[in-house]
């Protein structure tokens, strides 16, 4: 398995791709918040597929929405054809990739990456069979600059948006 890390600026291109990718996702689950408030769900007991509205699958919530929702894991996923199906209309923001988004020569197969901004730089680590080409705009850091980053934030508890 080969493996790169790497770094860019606020001002790349791909950068402010990820902090709107961000933004939307805030806004999407504000807007299931708001959603499920009207309905009298808790915060704490919903969930959003890609384009669906789900409920925790409890024993109270199976007897409520009888006929209305079907199993998905965990959760009752509202049929579509139902009110409260179909009055949930936002569609999950499509997360970046960089696999797809920016690796030249991504044949596909078995990929890991984990992106996160800090101080106005976005980080990627990125696993894949095949060699990886450092796209252009990006820096290639060391391993063990990424993972002392990543310690320096998880032990100061410093502010890091997770994509």
């Amino acid at each position: 398995m080969n493996e790169m890390f790497m770094m860019t600026t606020k001002d790349h291109p791909y950068f402010k791709i990820c902090l709107k990718y961000c933004e939307e996702k805030k806004s999407f689950f504000a807007e299931g918040k708001k959603y499920a408030a009207s309905l009298n769900i808790p915060e704490n007991d919903f969930g959003l597929g890609s384009s669906t509205f789900a409920v925790k699958n409890t024993p109270a919530y199976q007897e409520k929405y009888k006929g209305l929702v079907k199993l998905d894991g965990d959760f009752l996923t509202f049929k579509h054809n139902t009110k409260i199906g179909r009055g949930w209309k936002l569609k999950r923001p499509f997360r970046p990739m960089p696999a797809i988004d920016l690796l030249t020569g991504f044949g596909g197969g078995k990929f890991r990456e984990q992106l996160f901004i800090f101080q106005d730089k976005l980080y990627i680590h990125f696993c894949h069979e095949s060699a990886i080409i450092l796209p252009e705009g990006f820096i290639e850091i060391k391993a063990s600059e990424y993972y002392s980053l990543i310690e320096k934030i998880q032990q100061e508890k410093l502010a890091c948006i997770s994509i």
